[in-house]
């Protein structure tokens, strides 16, 4: 049998306490990190899918994101944003350099209530809709923006495909004017 002393139990005491101290320590760091985390600059995120970006005062617009974005949910945005900088916020894919073996094609789609339905208000591929902002429209509440990305391998058997296809009609082109002679 193994006599306790007063000095185990003081350790023991001692060992609990920093055991408490590192729990508490890590789930108040975890919930500061989380804090700096909810708040981006003027974007606070409200749970999982709830993103609100407004100045104080201001009047706001519920928009919904889906698709291939980074933070798909609801956002709350002032009246005054548009839809590129709520594509922005919601980290829809970029512009980035494309591998010559990938194409990328980028749908950006605007759904808005009309009655007991949803319709198609805007429709654009990413270049178009980089090239005419002026065509953005005035985000209103219940819209449903939708990104779509599809990626496409270019395999060599599709370039040597067209290359046939291209010297065949070459051929043919030329056969027809010595005939033609």
């Amino acid at each position: 049998m193994q006599m306790r002393t007063p000095l185990h139990g003081q350790i023991l005491a001692w060992l609990l306490v920093a055991a408490l101290a590192a729990g508490l320590w890590g789930g108040l760091g975890a919930n500061l990190g989380a804090a700096q985390d909810a708040r981006l600059g003027d974007l606070e995120r409200d749970g999982a899918s709830f993103y609100r970006f407004v100045q104080p005062g201001e009047n706001t617009v519920r928009v919904i994101m889906l698709g291939d974005v980074g933070q798909t949910g609801i956002y709350e945005v002032g009246q005054g944003i548009d839809l590129s900088e709520l594509l922005a916020l919601s980290q829809a894919p970029g512009f980035g350099a494309q591998s010559a073996e990938r194409v990328r094609n980028v749908t950006v789609r605007l759904h808005r209530p009309e009655g007991d339905q949803r319709v198609v208000e805007y429709e654009a591929s990413l270049d178009d809709f980089i090239d005419d902002p002026s065509a953005y429209p005035v985000l209103q509440s219940g819209d449903v923006v939708r990104v779509e990305v599809v990626e496409r391998r270019v395999l060599w058997r599709d370039i040597l495909g067209i290359a046939g296809s291209l010297s065949s009609a070459l051929l043919l082109i030329e056969r027809a004017i010595r005939l033609a002679n």
